[in-house]
Parts: C-alpha cells; structure tokens; sequence
C-alpha cells in the first residue's frame, strides 16, 4: 500500500532572502485515506496563509538506500558542489543532523570528469547541474532519495540561502522546473 508525505510549501518558508527550512508542518509515512486531514494539518501550522502557500503530496519513496543533500555552492559561497549523503533506510539523518552512516562530497564546479566520484554522486551532480541550467540560477539547496542502486528522487529544491550569497530569481521558477520535469520526483 502506498505511502505519501504531505509537505509545506509555503511563501514564508523558503524564499530566496531567507530560509526557515523546517518551519511549518510536513508529515511522512501517511496513507491515502488520511491525506485530506493531513493537508489541513500542514495548512494549520502556516501562521497566516496566501494565494502562494501550498501543500504538496509526493509519493513516500520505496527501497531506500540513502538520501541526502546537495548545495551548487559550499556555505561560504566557494564553486563546489557540497554534497552530503547517509546510507541507509533514514531520510533525515542529514536533514536533522543526526550521526549515520554518511559521507560528504565536495566538487569543483568546473569539473568535466567525474569518474572518480561513486557513479550515484556523479548522477546528482549532473542532475543539479541540469537545474542550475534551466533556472538560470546556480545557488540551489536539493534534496534527494535513492531508491534501490542509483534511482535518484529529487524531493525538494529551494535557493541556496547564505549572507554570502543573495538570490535572485522567484520560487516560480523552481517549481514550474519541477512541475515540467515530473519524471525526477
């Protein structure tokens, strides 16, 4: 039977001034009969609530075998790909900083070859790398799951929020990428 998680998405979360990651309601693990109450709970935790806030339903991901994060750029703005990832069946040990299995990745955002890199790496690297393309915008904050051996799912995307680095183009633009490019998720 088919899980979904029923995520936030509102206006007042993730812009490309701030980042309050983590601030409303995002539930995992609910069933299909229980999505409509599930929305209105993700609803109730925006404090105030506008045509642009939004919930969104995914489909859980089977078979997990890691999940992580990947920043176009590290923190303190330098051109490399930060990437961390866990191993394992957990979804948040990277979000919710917890101790795991994991590793992180930094690479040069000039590099052509990336053979040396595990090829599930090398994946999300281009994947990112196809983003920053489309949206024109080459500071972005991804999250992702592989299911089985290297069957990449992006589960969010939002802008790479630092003081180094001020953003410059609408969430608009993230999801009509996502909307249009439905076979990543």
């Amino acid at each position: 039977k088919k899980m979904f998680a029923v995520r936030s998405s509102s206006f007042a979360e993730d812009s490309f001034e701030t980042s309050a990651a983590g601030m409303f309601e995002s539930l995992l693990d609910v069933k299909f009969e229980n999505i409509a109450s599930a929305i209105i709970d993700v609803y109730g935790s925006y404090h105030t609530i506008s045509e642009l806030d939004h919930v969104i339903v995914q489909e859980m991901v089977e078979n997990v075998s890691a999940s992580g994060v990947i920043f176009s750029h590290t923190l303190n703005g330098e051109n490399a790909y930060q990437l961390s990832i866990a191993y394992g069946q957990d979804t948040s040990v990277i979000t919710a900083g917890k101790a795991g299995n994991q590793e992180t990745y930094f690479v040069s955002r000039f590099a052509d070859e990336l053979q040396t890199l595990p090829q599930a790496v090398q994946k999300i690297v281009n994947i990112v790398r196809d983003l920053e393309n489309f949206l024109e915008y080459a500071r972005l904050d991804v999250e992702f799951v592989i299911s089985g051996v290297d069957d990449i799912k992006i589960v969010q995307v939002r802008p790479l929020v630092s003081e180094l680095m001020p953003a410059i183009i609408s969430d608009f633009g993230v999801r009509r990428y996502l909307y249009e490019q439905r076979s990543f998720l």
